[in-house]
């Protein structure tokens, strides 16, 4: 549905997740109180945990909303959303908005970081926002 597909971009951009991370994204670890979201790490780096803003909790509270499942994005049948799928989603929204240049999941992942790093927010938070451990 368009609610899921908006739900699944704004997620990507709001949190500046890899594919992989959304993909694995849990209902239990989004933190609705401490307004943040806790992204389990398969990197072999450490957890982080990255703002919530309340905007997306609003998207993701109305998106599952009477569903009790256990990843955040599910599969028509259960079990986790295909990349694919998200991959597919990113394109056609693409394609509705009539916009030119090309763009991938990871494009999201550094728009996020660019406009942190606009804002004046510090780069070493912005590293440990995005899970960079250099």
């Amino acid at each position: 549905s368009s609610d899921q597909h908006k739900t699944i971009i704004t997620t990507i951009y709001s949190c500046g997740l890899r594919l992989s991370e959304l993909l694995e994204l849990k209902i239990s670890d989004v933190k609705s109180e401490q307004d943040c979201v806790v992204i389990r790490q398969s990197k072999g780096n450490k957890d982080r945990i990255v703002m919530l803003s309340p905007k997306l909790l609003d998207l993701l509270r109305e998106y599952y909303k009477n569903k009790t499942k256990e990843y955040v994005f599910e599969g028509q049948l259960g079990g986790k959303y295909s990349a694919r799928s998200v991959q597919q989603i990113l394109k056609k929204s693409i394609e509705i908005a009539k916009i030119k240049t090309q763009a991938s999941v990871h494009t999201l992942r550094h728009s996020y970081a660019t406009h942190l790093l606009e804002n004046g927010t510090d780069i070493r938070i912005i590293k440990s926002f995005l899970g960079i451990t250099q």
